[in-house]
C-alpha cells in the first residue's frame, strides 16, 4: 500500500481513517516498518496514517525504524528500551497522551501457531 509511484493508496487510507474516527468505526494499520510510512515522497500521507489513530501499540524494533518511531514519538530512554528490548509478549501501548508498557498474556500453544522461523 505504500508505494511512492502510488500515492493514491495512501491518500485513500488516510481519508478513511479521518472520516472512520467521525462515525466511530475504526481501522487498524499494521506495519513492521515506520520507515516506509516516512520516506520523502509518502510522509505527507503516511505520517498522518500514524498521527491520526487514538490507539497505538507498538512492539519492538531496532535500528532506523527505532530511530524513526523514537523522534515520531518522542518517546522517553525507559520506552526505547523497551521496544529496543523485542521482547516477546511486551509493547508500549499509546492511548491519547497516556502510555503503559503492556504484557499479552499468550498461552504456549499459540506459539506453535507462529513457527519458529519468521512465520515460514
Amino acid at each position: 500500500m505504500i508505494d511512492p509511484n502510488v500515492p493514491q493508496s495512501l491518500v485513500f487510507l488516510r481519508n478513511v481513517e479521518k472520516r472512520a474516527r467521525k462515525y466511530e468505526a475504526s481501522l487498524a494499520i499494521i506495519s513492521h516498518s515506520v520507515v516506509d510510512f516516512l520516506a520523502p515522497e509518502v510522509k505527507m500521507y503516511g505520517q498522518a496514517l500514524l498521527d491520526i489513530p487514538c490507539i497505538k501499540i507498538l512492539m519492538g524494533t531496532d535500528g532506523k525504524n527505532l530511530q524513526e518511531t523514537r523522534e515520531l514519538y518522542n518517546l522517553t530512554d525507559a520506552e526505547e528500551e523497551l521496544l529496543a528490548s523485542k521482547k516477546r509478549e511486551h509493547a508500549l501501548l499509546m492511548i491519547g497522551s497516556k502510555r503503559l508498557h503492556i504484557h499479552f498474556d499468550i498461552p504456549e500453544y499459540k506459539f506453535s501457531y507462529m513457527g519458529t522461523a519468521g512465520g515460514r
